[in-house]
């Protein structure tokens, strides 16, 4: 990985107000929309190259297979394929009565499809509103349903943005954190985990080296964690010209980051990635991978050579005991008639042995102690509550209002 994000270049996309969501589509190309049901795809150029009149504005509403395929979210709900030559449209998922999409994604190792939605009628109240997310194969056939931990504690409240990573986790950006499940639907852990750290999510997107990259909005910033919710930087913040991070896409050929913005239409190209540091990276895990095989089978060498060692030593032992009781100092090596031999010295050779074993029991405990707590213990299994925002709301509305005016922000605060 390059030190920090490097900006690459700008694109001014017209006929969009924001950029709500993007979706990188290969070949320089990328689909965009905005909050306002319109829906096209530009090149690096800014040109128009095809449009939608019958989408959604719902925010993570539109995604791109690995062959080019552009799947979306129409007005109807229904969940249609456009071509990769933008000629061919076809339904692929109809409409439910009972369930609403908002938020889809494509398998980056399968044909897979992932949409998140929300059960109709179920209230306003966070804690009355039901949610999964549905993952449908090629066909548009159902194939499993993501929506409780096996506690039968809720996982999701409001799905907006949804992606894969490279193992097949699935990550959902929701009402106030992300929840983040494994292939097989399992819960795995919610960024953040303390209930009271505050998160404003919108676009999430994973990179080639399994980071999760989070836009947040109350902190102006966009984060990167570890594949295991771990946080480790703030890879993007109004420094880079971007006050309002709406919205990420990861192009995978060429290890681009795309970013859209709620303050006009102007999408941002960041680098951060070398392909060489990703093979190098790569390289060092299978390097690693092969000096820990190296180093078990040096182990269990250096345990047998020890026991052969510790069968000799008994044996000097005896034998210098014997000598000892006979007076008489049969030590090979010893040539100071004056040095302490038989019993006592074997007393004296077996109290430092103790000795150092104690100290190498006091070192292993140590070092055991210190790699059990570089990184905290999450509970797993456990989803955290979503907290209720109108109380926080009225404290921090007014706060942002303030740090908006200090950056020479002008426009009406935005809430989702």
């Amino acid at each position: 990985m390059l030190s920090k994000a490097m900006f690459q270049k700008s694109v001014t996309v017209k006929g969009i107000r924001n950029g709500h969501h993007i979706s990188c589509s290969g070949g320089n190309r990328v689909w965009v929309s905005d909050y306002f049901e319109q829906l096209l795809l530009t090149n690096t150029s800014g040109e128009t190259l095809a449009s939608l009149t019958d989408y959604d504005s719902g925010r993570g509403a539109h995604a791109v297979t690995k062959v080019g395929d552009l799947i979306y979210i129409d007005k109807n709900n229904d969940i249609n394929k456009l071509s990769a030559n933008n000629k061919t449209k076809t339904l692929i998922i109809k409409s439910s009565e009972s369930w609403t999409p908002h938020c889809i994604c494509t398998s980056q190792s399968t044909e897979d499809l992932l949409v998140g939605m929300t059960k109709n009628g179920t209230g306003l109240s966070l804690s009355d509103m039901e949610a999964k997310i549905l993952r449908y194969n090629a066909e548009g056939q159902s194939i499993q349903t993501i929506q409780y931990a096996y506690t039968g504690q809720k996982l999701y409240t409001a799905p907006i943005y949804i992606a894969e990573n490279l193992n097949g986790d699935v990550i959902e950006s929701d009402w106030n954190r992300v929840v983040v499940t494994d292939r097989r639907g399992n819960y795995r852990f919610s960024y953040p985990e303390d209930p009271f750290d505050y998160l404003s999510p919108w676009g999430v997107c994973t990179d080639s080296l399994l980071h999760i990259l989070i836009c947040d909005t109350i902190t102006y910033t966009v984060k990167m964690l570890d594949k295991d919710g771990y946080f480790l930087q703030y890879l993007l913040s109004y420094e880079h010209g971007i006050t309002e991070f709406r919205s990420l896409s990861y192009d995978f050929r060429n290890d681009l980051l795309w970013v859209g913005s709620l303050d006009n239409n102007i999408l941002s190209v960041f680098k951060y990635i070398e392909k060489e540091s990703n093979q190098q990276d790569h390289e060092e895990k299978v390097d690693k991978s092969k000096e820990k095989e190296l180093g078990k089978a040096n182990m269990t060498t250096t345990n047998e050579e020890e026991t052969k060692e510790n069968e000799t030593d008994d044996e000097n032992k005896g034998t210098s005991a014997e000598a000892g009781a006979n007076g008489t100092n049969e030590m090979t090596g010893v040539k100071n008639d004056t040095e302490m031999t038989g019993p006592n010295c074997t007393a004296e050779i077996a109290d430092a042995r103790d000795a150092t074993e104690i100290a190498g029991a006091k070192v292993n405990t140590k070092m055991t102690g210190a790699k059990g707590t570089t990184k905290k213990e999450r509970i797993k299994d456990t989803p955290v509550e979503p907290k209720d925002p109108i109380k926080w709301m009225k404290f921090w509305t007014p706060l942002k209002r303030q740090v908006q005016k200090i950056l020479g922000k002008r426009q009406e605060y935005h809430l989702h």
